[in-house]
Formats: structure tokens, sequence, C-alpha cells
């Protein structure tokens, strides 16, 4: 893992601080980004010479183009981007408001789009591999209660990756997906006619998510590319079946 050089940005900023943390272990260098009014999260890092946090606009080019100087200045260029994202809106699609829906919409996709659109223009200029890994939701995948926003939002990002991972491939830039289960959710369903009412509970620990991420970081995975890894014990396999 040597000479790696990992930019990891996104809402999910207690996933963000671990990741770095345990990617750093494994002698990887690691560039957190985040918007200006969440740097107080980060202040750990400071003064550290293998993770360092920057500050950027996600939605101004110029900051972003900025940002990539900085850490090639910095670490190198930019090998992998890890998206973390944590907008759980847990609320029923009548009691949604216009506020609310545009803010985990742009929270989800607009960031994601402003970011990788600046970083794969760039790697397709310098003829250079990138792999993009999205820390996703099993959301993304199976309906439930009150998940109508986020979820659609995040199959939304899915898809995405999945059209790009078809357009890119050819500039050897990946797109993959990791579902996760981030916290207690009751999956709604139907069977036979009758209602069910399943609660998952299949945690994944950072430590897990970690080892996933690095296989993906592997050169052996390299061909991997417009796929969803989901990582929930097989709680939703029936699902998807």
């Amino acid at each position: 893992m040597d000479n790696k050089v990992i930019l990891i940005t996104g809402k999910n900023h207690e996933m963000n601080i671990s990741l770095a943390k345990n990617l750093v272990s494994q002698k990887i260098k690691v560039a957190c980004c985040v918007y200006s009014q969440d740097l107080p999260l980060y202040l750990e890092f400071e003064n550290k010479t293998d993770v360092q946090v920057f500050k950027c606009d996600f939605k101004n080019e110029d900051e972003l183009m900025v940002l990539e100087r900085q850490v090639e200045e910095n670490f190198g260029i930019v090998n992998s981007i890890i998206f973390t994202q944590n907008e759980q809106l847990q609320k029923s699609f009548l009691e949604i408001n216009e506020e609310e829906w545009d803010y985990v919409y742009h929270s989800v996709l607009q960031d994601y789009f402003f970011l990788v659109k600046t970083f794969t223009q760039s790697m397709i200029s310098k003829k250079k591999p990138c792999k993009v890994i999205c820390i996703s939701t099993t959301s993304s995948i199976i309906p439930r209660v009150n998940a109508s926003c986020y979820s659609s939002a995040f199959a939304a990002q899915s898809l995405l990756d999945a059209c790009l991972a078809l357009e890119l491939g050819k500039y050897d830039i990946s797109f993959n997906s990791i579902c996760i289960n981030s916290k207690e959710q009751v999956h709604t369903y139907v069977k036979n006619g009758i209602r069910h009412n399943q609660v998952l509970t299949a945690f994944i620990s950072i430590e897990q998510l970690t080892d996933i991420v690095l296989s993906l970081l592997l050169d052996t995975w390299n061909a991997l590319t417009g796929k969803k890894i989901v990582l929930d014990s097989g709680e939703i396999l029936g699902d998807l079946n």
C-alpha cells in the first residue's frame, strides 16, 4: 500500500476519521476534504504527516482545482476517492417538506457530482488510474418505510456510479459502492399478502469496512467496477433474489 494517496470526504465525519486512522496505519497517505464549518471535527489530525485535512466548497470548481493541487503538492497524485454519507432522513413521504428533500438530494448527489467530475477529468488528462469508492446504504437497494427521500437519493447515486463505470472504464477509472447498515433499521415487506416488519441490526465495524476498502485498493481488483458490495450478514439477501 506504499505510495497510495486516498482522498476521503463526505458527511459521515465519524466514519471519515476512523477510516483515515486505519488507512494511515497501513502506510497510506490520507487527505480529508471537508467544508470549512466541519474543520473543528478534525483537530486531532493537526500536525500529522500522513493525514492532512483540507477545506473546500465542493460546489466551487476553482476551490476543487486548488484542493487537487494542494493534495498533490503534499502527498502526490490521488489514487482513490472514498465518499461517505450520513443523510438518513427517517420521515414519512407525506411529511417531508421541500427544504428537507432538497438538502438530502444536494448532500448525497451534488457534492459527489462536482468532486468526482473535477478529479476524474484531471486523472484522464494525466492518464492516471483512479478508484472511486462510495460508502452507501442497503436502503439504496431495497425500499423501506419512511425512507423515500434518502433511499431514492442513494439509489440515484448508485445508478450514477454504474453509468460512470461504463463511461469511464476505458480510462482505468473504477466506481464501486459498499452498502452497509449504519444503524438499526426496520425493513417492511409483503410476503404472501401479509405485511412483515424485519429489524435489521447487522452493523459493520469500522475494522471490517476498512478491510473491504483495503481489498478494493489492491491492484488485484483493478478490473472490478460498477459493483455494489453488500455488507449486512445476508439480512437482505432474500429481497435481492
